[in-house]
């Protein structure tokens, strides 16, 4: 399966989304041999009434629910909105896993055009209970893209 030849090509991590449900994500768990999956909650661009459409049910919920069950089935992280982190933090069987935060973009990125809904910066994550930031565009698409990276850690300097 994917989850297995990713993990054989050296993948440390690999996401599987949460919404495939508890057979899957065992199945993910179990094939994953030393890398460790990550289930994707409600994806980072989706807003409210997509979320409603979707699953029928609130984004708080939605991520609460798919977050246990991934600490349920022994899935060591989970990839969410850093606006549901703090919402996390408070279910005391959630706070061993990985929470890994696309969403992420500093105050000065220009977010005109972009498809993320549910952002935070990078220190709002990290207070939240980030332990994994994910920044892309802020960086990659800067006019210099190693001093982009640069001001992010100095903007994350004392976390």
């Amino acid at each position: 399966n994917a989850v297995k030849r990713l993990a054989a090509a050296g993948a440390g991590l690999i996401t599987v989304h949460a919404s495939a449900g508890e057979e899957a994500l065992r199945r993910a768990v179990a094939a994953a041999d030393g890398a460790s999956i990550l289930a994707i909650t409600i994806l980072t661009s989706f807003a409210e009434p997509a979320v409603q459409r979707i699953y029928r049910r609130a984004i708080p919920d939605a991520v609460t629910e798919f977050a246990l069950l991934a600490a349920k089935v022994g899935v060591p992280g989970i990839v969410c909105s850093p606006q549901e982190l703090s919402l996390l933090g408070e279910r005391g069987e959630l706070g061993h896993l990985l929470k890994v935060t696309p969403g992420v973009r500093p105050s000065w990125f220009d977010r005109a055009g972009d498809d993320q809904s549910r952002v935070l910066t990078p220190r709002e994550a990290v207070e939240a209970g980030a332990t994994h930031l994910v920044i892309g565009r802020p960086i990659t698409g800067a006019a210099d893209p190693q001093a982009a990276a640069e001001r992010i850690n100095e903007e994350l300097a004392g976390c």
